[in-house]
Order: structure tokens, then sequence, then C-alpha cells
């Protein structure tokens, strides 16, 4: 990521090495939720094996990010 700071705006920069060459790729921070016990968690996310409370932003920007360099986004 080109900053760990959290984006107001929703717009994040991840670079990402490929034959060492570093590209930037541009993500937003929509992620798809569904709703599980009365709570909306990411849709990607196993449920049963993941604390809800204190879910981390990265991880679901990161595979945004790889999808869209990949182009299956």
């Amino acid at each position: 990521f080109e900053s760990q700071k959290f984006n107001q705006h929703g717009i994040y920069y991840v670079k990402i090495c490929q034959n060492n060459n570093w590209k930037y790729v541009i993500v937003d921070d929509y992620i798809p939720v569904s709703k599980h016990d009365k709570k909306f968690v990411p849709a990607f996310m196993n449920v049963q094996c993941s604390n809800t409370q204190h879910i981390q932003l990265w991880p679901f920007l990161l595979q945004k990010a790889y999808a869209k360099y990949y182009s299956n986004y």
C-alpha cells in the first residue's frame, strides 16, 4: 500500500510487483457484504472462524487490487 492510513475518500493505491516491476493499482473501499447474525460482514469472509468485531480492511483491498490487476474484477 502506498499509505497505511485510513483514506476518508475511500481510494487506495496498492503496489503490486510482477517480474521485478512495480505497478500501481487504484481501488476503492467498496466491499461486498452479507448479513450474518444481524451484522453486516464482508461476503468473502469465513464468519465462523473470524472475529467480526475487529475486521481489518487491508486484506480485502489487497484481494480487490490483485483481482483488478489480473483482469478478474
